[in-house]
């Protein structure tokens, strides 16, 4: 763990870098307001917050007070307190001052107020130490993202066990999961190995070193990603020409400038030419634009839609037709129609006897849990499904759905389980059919894909955005590809080059909304009726149409909440790597492409 003058030592430098002179004062309540926010940023628990900030407070108050010799003394002249360690006759001004328990005669206090160092933030948990307050050099900031980035390539399970117990931690994790996170910082890690002179062959042993160790979240998977990605970094700058590497911390974005960047950056690059380079890293193509529970992805994407400019009627009927609501109808209408076909089935009912008086029939068909779920099949059973009697739960649903799965019903039936087991299908639909019926709909939904794809930040037409360049690396090995502005070009075709130019040349806001209308006329939405997921596709120079971002709801069992994903396809990745023209590819990437597209027509 951080030895704790280097937490006193964050908090003091986080602190002065916050106030307006850098000098943090103990008295202003706006000082204290931002050490509040400093400990808030370094993650500390509210407990040693709180303590700090009162073990300040009461060293203020120490100040002010009189031992209680100089209290006597105070009251034998007939002095009382007036506030802030002032004192003079009741009701007159003050004529004298507590100095460190002393009463002295005002205008004779031997020396000045003490400013704030780490000897005011003292007693538990922090210790008394003399050193002052100084924003830290770039050499500084540099060692401490160096120092970060090596932490989270190295964390263990032990150690994250011990940060929960203690709620702290070493180091600006940043954001993502140990895994990637880790993942990333391999990355940080070999390129500056590559910088230092070390061999390929040396950063992969010393990395895969790491992802050998069970306790450690460094994966060889990531590894190799990893050295892909470096070697696709080094051949885009060379490693002579890249003068500063930083991880997203704000220690790394000191270090090269690049605070507030406002990008989905992983790391930076600092060229000696001094353009600043945001690396957007991915381990494979398995890249998703919007990924999880239904009801959360749908309602972020309505409130930008309307963000988009996107009516609120248009949103609500999309709403009424996609949102999770319309999934949970669907699917009660199709236990309904199930429960109703059982009900008059010729073979359910010896199902239910085997199922009660056959201990391998009924583990076979329920599973490990079959007693509970026999429990379960009262006779108010498919009543509770139906919503006429009790409160029906999901153990009623799985029930159902493992009945119907039998292959007694399914050789009776099989409508009963297919029409449950679909209802995540018909969302999809819905959701596509939704974009369909709304042109603004459908052109917010491939503003979308394109801000997915970073394609402003790519391009430089983002204003906002603290950095020279912007690229997304994918690790596919050998050696990586990525989304530049030289690989979204080839993709996009010459009219979008055609607007950039026009763009460049004059920067108004009408040629960036020509350019932004000529990417998003490259996209094409594919509506296939009855496909389990929409595709959104580019239509290259030549007229032909390819699969970039696939679009689907799917449940992981019935009965289960839907999970909402657009992600990324394979064409995507290898089409930056290999070209747009699929002959050209190397042949397992051009067999497995040719595969999948034949499956799914």
């Amino acid at each position: 763990m951080t030895h704790i003058s280097e937490i006193i030592e964050d908090i003091l430098v986080e602190w002065a870098y916050r106030v307006h002179d850098g000098m943090p004062n103990p008295k202003n309540a706006q000082h204290i307001h931002e050490l509040r926010e400093s400990m808030e940023e370094l993650n500390l628990p509210n407990k040693v917050i709180y303590e700090v900030i009162q073990n300040l407070i009461n060293e203020e108050d120490k100040e002010h007070r009189l031992d209680d010799k100089e209290k006597e003394k105070a009251k034998n002249m007939g002095l009382v307190h007036l506030g802030g360690g002032s004192y003079g006759k009741e009701g007159k001004e003050a004529t004298h001052q507590a100095v460190d328990g002393k009463l002295v005669k005002k205008g004779d206090e031997e020396k000045p107020r003490q400013t704030t160092t780490k000897s005011n933030i003292p007693d538990t948990p922090f210790e008394k130490e003399k050193e002052k307050v100084d924003k830290p050099s770039k050499e500084e900031n540099r060692n401490k993202d160096h120092q970060d980035t090596d932490a989270a390539l190295n964390y263990s399970k032990t150690q994250e066990q011990r940060d929960k117990e203690s709620g702290t931690s070493d180091f600006d994790k940043g954001a993502g999961t140990h895994v990637s996170r880790a993942g990333e910082a391999s990355t940080h890690k070999a390129l500056r190995m590559l910088k230092e002179g070390k061999s390929y062959d040396e950063i992969e042993k010393q990395l895969m070193s790491i992802a050998n160790d069970k306790d450690t979240f460094l994966t060889k998977e990531w590894v190799n990603a990893s050295i892909a990605a470096t070697k696709s970094i080094e051949s885009t700058f060379g490693i002579d020409n890249i003068d500063e590497i930083v991880w997203d911390t704000k220690s790394g974005h000191k270090t090269i400038g690049v605070e507030n960047h406002g990008t989905s950056a992983d790391m930076f690059v600092k060229l000696k030419d001094g353009t600043r380079v945001g690396v957007s890293l991915k381990k494979d193509g398995k890249v998703f634009i919007r990924n999880g529970g239904h009801k959360q992805v749908f309602d972020k994407l309505s409130n930008d839609l309307i963000t988009r400019g996107v009516s609120e009627a248009e949103v609500e009927e999309f709403k009424k037709k996609a949102g999770i609501e319309s999934f949970q109808e669907d699917l009660k209408q199709s236990i309904n129609t199930g429960v109703d076909k059982l009900r008059v089935s010729q073979v359910y009912p010896n199902i239910l006897n085997n199922l009660k008086t056959d201990t391998e029939y009924a583990r076979k068909v329920l599973g490990p849990n079959y007693e509970k779920y026999i429990n379960r099949m009262d006779d108010e059973f498919f009543d509770r499904l139906q919503g006429k009697s009790g409160k029906m739960t999901k153990d009623d649903i799985k029930i159902l759905a493992k009945i119907s799965a039998t292959e007694e019903i399914m050789n009776e039936d099989p409508s009963i389980y297919n029409d449950m087991r679909d209802a995540d299908i018909r969302l999809t639909q819905r959701f596509l059919q939704g974009i369909q019926d709304s042109k603004q709909i459908e052109s917010a939904i491939k503003d979308e894909v394109l801000k997915g794809i970073h394609v402003e930040q790519i391009f430089g037409t983002d204003t906002d955005m603290n950095l020279d360049k912007f690229m997304t690396v994918y690790g596919i090995e050998p050696d990586g590809s990525q989304l530049s502005e030289r690989t979204l070009l080839n993709l996009f075709g010459s009219d979008v080059e055609s607007s950039l130019k026009d763009y460049r040349n004059v920067k108004s806001d009408e040629n960036k909304k020509l350019l932004q209308k000529s990417l998003r006329d490259k996209l094409v939405i594919d509506y296939k009726d009855g496909a389990k997921d929409g595709t959104i596709k580019i239509k290259l120079d030549d007229g032909s149409l390819y699969p970039l971002f696939t679009i689907k709801s799917r449940s992981r069992g019935i009965g289960a909440s839907p999970t909402f994903e657009m992600a990324q396809t394979n064409f995507m990745s290898n089409a930056l790597k290999f070209g747009t023209d699929v002959n050209e590819w190397p042949e397992p990437q051009k067999t497995n492409f040719l595969r999948k597209q034949a499956e799914e027509e």
